[in-house]
């Protein structure tokens, strides 16, 4: 009978498991007899090595060698190896076909599916690329999910809790952190979540091979030796203050060659990687904040990931939060094991029920009328998730809408991220506000955004199609928010602005109805014609009270105006009878 298994798909290692009929997690051996194998691709004549073989490969072949490919998924990227392309996933679905033919050998039976991990922050293309990498090897998708989620299913097996965690996971790519509020019954809520997919264990070895460089003369040479001297001294600074640093024949001066020799202390090291640190800080600053919370509201902090091995993490976070991080589960194999706890659920082989509620990491929403950015799905919003709201056209006889979709926390539009458009044609013509356009926005489970709009009169819809290219890193993310916060004010008074424009709009609208009538006297239709203009001259300005001004002192005289019209009509009806 095939198996699901659970796969945490890493920057630097992955890591396979499943539940056994015992109903035990069991992280599985790979062909070189390893719990762990490193997300490594390396092309050797006509043969694609992956993981330990590509490793070793490395040193003849550099440039026919990819590492951490998953920073590039869903990035329009390709790598060119022997004048043939390669796009990221194809990459990945090497690594995920070997870890796939590994766990049949291990389990002894075929492996048709899986729940496949990424970091929380992950854009919808990141995770469509992932599935396709998956597919591409051979595997069907049961589910994707969040590795710190995952790893806090791992971190709650088997146990009655009731807490709320903060999962702090530093991975060798990626840094994830999440809020989650574990109830009795294994129910599992996701309060928020923040991160930065290009932060992790690999930055910690680039800080420490421009050290490495600095002490030995600063010339910096492209040898896999250096990152993998470095690799090393940051395992060994994890339990000595000193690591020493030896790479024979690392250069050449006037045929002569120059070994590299120097000392790394711990402290040179904490010195070098203070920034990527403080980094994690603001974003779990950042989780804290969204989900209304303060460290001493959190009962536990669990550590995932093999990058908080280094102590001077373990000592900053002990030093914000006040609290010894839990290592009861092994950080490099908790995110895998997770998976592989819903991967049997998901499967039915499991009697456990297992409530899962996740978040996504920002708004979603479209542009309307004015700039705005008119939000249907909120940062940090229960997922799966489906919201539809009705919307109309802005101007008379509009016979098409474009909806463009964008992500981000700011109120004008162009300042988000643009994630797609959908061209809406064939409305029927009628008066602005008439037609009535359904705009659905659905986040599936695996965090996956889908769009529709529909014009309720025809019948006709379209979806929105996503293409790899619209990639959005965490860094970018993080801009978002952090310039959302910092223009607050700023964007206060533009919603003001455009509140009061959108009046002005409809009073013009008003004035071209009343002069429609032919009913006026002829001062009125003069007064009429020099409001309007002086309204649509003023509609460029941005001076709320001026704005607002103009506004109030139109208010009697429209109504004045309309009160001649009504009773001009009236009588017209009564003559008439």
């Amino acid at each position: 009978m095939p198996v699901t298994v659970g796969i945490d798909l890493g920057t630097t290692n992955s890591v396979v498991a499943y539940i056994d009929k015992n109903g035990n997690p069991q992280v599985l051996t790979n062909e070189e007899g390893f719990r762990t194998t490193p997300s490594v691709v390396s092309f050797c004549n006509q043969e694609i090595l992956v993981g330990l073989p590509a490793v070793d490969n490395e040193n003849e072949s550099p440039s026919e060698t990819i590492r951490s490919v998953k920073r590039n998924m869903g990035k329009n990227f390709s790598y060119v190896l022997n004048n043939k392309e390669y796009s990221p996933e194809q990459i990945s679905s090497y690594i995920l076909s070997k870890l796939k033919k590994d766990a049949e050998t291990f389990i002894g039976d075929t492996i048709d599916s899986a729940v496949i991990t990424v970091p929380a922050y992950f854009n919808n293309d990141q995770r469509k690329t992932t599935k396709v990498a998956a597919e591409l090897a051979g595997l069907r998708v049961s589910r994707i999910i969040n590795e710190p989620t995952a790893a806090s299913l791992a971190y709650g097996l088997d146990k009655n809790l009731n807490q709320t965690i903060l999962v702090y996971d530093l991975g060798g790519g990626t840094f994830d952190v999440t809020i989650l509020k574990i109830a009795e019954g294994m129910d599992f809520h996701v309060l928020s979540t923040s991160g930065d997919t290009e932060l992790g264990g690999d930055d910690f070895d680039k800080c420490l091979v421009d050290l490495i460089v600095e002490k030995h003369g600063g010339k910096y040479i492209n040898d896999p030796r250096l990152r993998n001297a470095a690799e090393k001294a940051k395992k060994e600074l994890s339990f000595k203050t000193e690591a020493n640093v030896s790479i024979p024949y690392y250069d050449f001066v006037d045929g002569n060659p120059i070994n590299l020799k120097v000392t790394i202390s711990r402290e040179e090291f904490q010195n070098k990687i203070q920034s990527l640190i403080d980094k994690t800080k603001k974003c779990v600053d950042q989780a804290l904040f969204d989900a209304g919370l303060k460290f001493h509201d959190i009962d536990e902090v669990v550590f995932v990931g093999g990058s908080t091995r280094v102590p001077y993490i373990k000592e900053s976070v002990r030093e914000w939060t006040n609290k010894n991080p839990n290592k009861s589960i092994n950080p490099d194999e908790a995110v895998a094991i997770g998976a592989a706890i819903q991967a049997n659920i998901l499967s039915g082989n499991s009697d456990k029920v297992i409530f899962l509620v996740d978040v996504t990491p920002l708004s979603l929403g479209i542009e309307t009328q004015g700039g705005l950015m008119n939000v249907m799905i909120k940062r940090n919003s229960s997922i799966p998730a489906e919201v539809t709201e009705t919307f109309t056209t802005a101007f008379d006889n509009q016979e098409k809408v474009d909806v463009s979709i964008y992500q981000g926390e700011r109120p004008q539009a162009v300042y988000n991220h643009l994630l797609g458009k959908i061209t809406l044609d064939g409305i029927k013509k009628a008066s602005r506000g008439v037609p009535k356009i359904e705009v659905t926005f659905e986040i599936d489970s695996n965090g996956i955004l889908s769009v529709m709009a529909k014009d309720e009169d025809s019948g006709i819809s379209k979806y929105l199609t996503l293409e790899g290219s619209s990639s959005l890193t965490s860094d970018q993310i993080q801009k978002l928010i952090l310039e959302a916060e910092n223009n607050k004010n700023d964007d206060k008074l533009f919603l003001e602005i455009s509140n009061i424009k959108s009046q002005l709009t409809d009073r013009i609208i008003q004035i071209e109805e009343l002069l429609r009538t032919d009913v006026l006297p002829r001062h009125v239709v003069e007064d009429l014609t020099d409001m309007k203009k002086s309204l649509q001259e003023s509609s460029e300005s941005n001076n709320i009270e001026m704005l607002t001004g103009l506004l109030e002192s139109t208010n009697d005289d429209i109504k004045e105006y309309s009160q001649i019209v009504y009773k001009k009509a009236k009588e017209h009806v009564t003559q008439k009878l």
